[in-house]
């Protein structure tokens, strides 16, 4: 069989998700394919082959060296597919940085070729690098971007891997609840994260891959355990355990043992739950992989703990902490092992280069490479900015604030410092959206957000909340004077000049304050509940005609 034939019966394994095959087939041609034109490829499908099967560093090997061979060969569109490829060995590496910057020069590359279906494979690997980075809900949002345009152009892999990754990612959004005891976030994280699943599972049913059929029942499975749909997702753990089996998915056949602990969990089956645990943690030849050992861990710990065996789940605590410091010293390792490969990488691509290359194409290609990385750079800090900017206004978003609060709330409860928060809101703002068009009412906000940073200290926190609403938190001497702060914001904000810009505009805003152990207030034991009686503040001020401050 020729070169071309076996790739293309290994891309035919692959598709049907029959990934060991296509390993079996495709590792004895490395040895014997030199030639950069043919090996570029067969890098790429034992890329492929190999993250599917776990095999994270050896994938980065393939990628990184696909990577290489195609900058020196100049192939822009190949030389996308292997960053892309690259970003999701990274990501699975839990090397989000690293991930990242592979994503984003996949997606540089695939705007520049005005490559559309590239381009949304590079958007769903910069959603790969934010999971990564343990950002789920920034890796949801970028994901979302990229299944636009898997439906736009009717791409149904993308459109799987998008819905697949993103029930994925709201499921972490779900242990995060849990884990912060958000209930409310809990069942919308949920709800949202079984839709996901259920919608990935149907796509995948009618593609015939076996792989993705199994990962998304995955998924499936643990929202309809988290939802506590016990008779749903019995049936389901026996379907996903068979598949697994059958077709040697070892990762996903330790997950059907976690489902099962997690199952009988449910049906108040404690110490059988207990038991499947201790054998699924046992060490093995194959260790199982940092994100299912957490959640055995965690959930041995709480089974412990609730029947009564104090000293047992103290040990499965020191264990997971143990786990969580070892992950991280597993991922600096990793770093190091991949520095060391894209070394021997480099260096076996210096001695091709120098056997084709003359001394000018190799500072030429010293320079685009220089640019190249100059670029990703720049575009890497944009990246970052955009997570914590709000477009419109250049303020804080909401995500960033909701950050910067937890931590003036633990400031203040170190230091025992004062800490106002208020919600601030425009009045009748939808008329101005209304009567004067969007961009008139942008341009309002935009003005209202400069009003505002001009009145305010560089210390105080500033963000537009959403729509029209504004949060800002004083701490310190200044949050004992909050009423009078919010009173002088009110009364600019009223005599504020906007008719100069706007014709015949008057604008005025109300106030809702909330005080850390004062009024209303007192009871709130986190930064979240201070937030909620600024928002009853704020609908007091409302109700009471607007125009004015509301103290909690």
């Amino acid at each position: 069989m020729n070169l071309d034939a076996a790739l293309s019966q290994a891309q035919e394994l692959l598709d049907q998700g029959e990934h060991a095959q296509a390993l079996l087939q495709l590792e004895p041609l490395l040895a014997h394919t030199q030639e950069a034109q043919a090996r570029a490829p067969l890098l790429m499908l034992l890329t492929r082959a190999n993250q599917r099967e776990g095999r994270a560093t050896e994938a980065v090997r393939h990628a990184s060296e696909a990577v290489r061979l195609l900058e020196r060969l100049g192939e822009r569109e190949p030389l996308c597919d292997a960053h892309t490829q690259l970003a999701l060995a990274y990501a699975h590496l839990g090397l989000g940085r690293e991930a990242l910057e592979a994503a984003l020069s996949a997606l540089s590359l695939a705007r520049a070729l005005g490559d559309a279906a590239r381009e949304g494979w590079a958007l769903a690997r910069v959603g790969n690098a934010y999971g990564a980075m343990d950002n789920p809900a920034q890796a949801r949002e970028t994901t979302q971007q990229a299944r636009e345009i898997a439906q736009t152009l009717g791409l149904a892999e993308l459109d799987f891997a998008c819905l697949n990754n993103q029930a994925y990612y709201t499921l972490d959004e779900c242990e995060q609840a849990a884990v912060e005891g958000q209930a409310e976030d809990l069942i919308v994280s949920q709800a949202m994260a079984q839709l996901l699943a259920e919608q990935a599972l149907a796509t995948a049913q009618t593609q015939g891959n076996v792989f993705k059929q199994a990962t998304a029942l995955s998924n499936l499975i643990e929202a309809l355990l988290v939802g506590q749909d016990w008779a749903r997702a019995q049936p389901l753990i026996e379907h996903l355990d068979s598949q697994a089996q059958e077709h040697h998915f070892l990762n996903l056949q330790r997950f059907t043992l976690f489902y099962r602990a997690r199952l009988a969990q449910g049906l108040g089956q404690t110490q059988e739950a207990i038991g499947i645990l201790q054998a699924l943690l046992q060490p093995s030849a194959e260790p199982i992989r940092p994100r299912l050992r957490r959640l055995g861990l965690r959930l041995l710990y709480e089974l412990q703990k609730q029947s009564g065996q104090p000293a047992a789940a103290l040990g499965s605590l020191e264990q997971w902490v143990q786990h969580e410091r070892q992950t991280a010293r597993q991922v600096q390792r990793v770093q190091t092992q991949i520095l060391l490969i894209q070394r021997e990488i480099d260096q076996a691509v210096a001695r091709a280069e120098h056997a084709h290359a003359d001394a000018q194409r190799e500072r030429e290609r010293s320079q685009a490479l220089e640019q190249e990385q100059r670029a990703l750079r720049q575009q890497l800090a944009r990246t970052d900015r955009a997570a914590r900017e709000d477009v419109l206004t250049r303020l804080s978003n909401r995500r960033h604030a909701e950050q910067a609060l937890d931590v003036l709330w633990e400031r203040a409860q170190i230091g025992q410092l004062p800490l106002a928060i208020a919600l601030l809101d425009l009045d009748h703002f939808k008329r101005v959206n209304d009567e004067r068009g969007h961009a008139v009412g942008d341009a309002v906000l935009r003005e209202l957000s400069e009003l505002l940073r001009l009145r305010l200290r560089s210390a105080d926190l500033l963000a537009r909340w959403g729509g029209e609403e504004f949060l800002v938190a004083l701490l310190g001497p200044q949050a004992t004077a909050a009423q009078a702060v919010f009173e002088r914001l009110r009364n600019a904000v009223e005599h504020h000049p906007w008719g100069v810009r706007f014709p015949g505009l008057q604008q005025t805003l109300s106030a809702g304050v909330a005080l850390r152990g004062l009024g209303q207030s007192a009871p709130c034991q986190n930064v979240r509940a201070l937030v909620q009686c600024a928002d009853a503040a704020l609908y007091q001020a409302k109700d009471a005609g607007r125009n004015r401050v509301c103290v909690a």
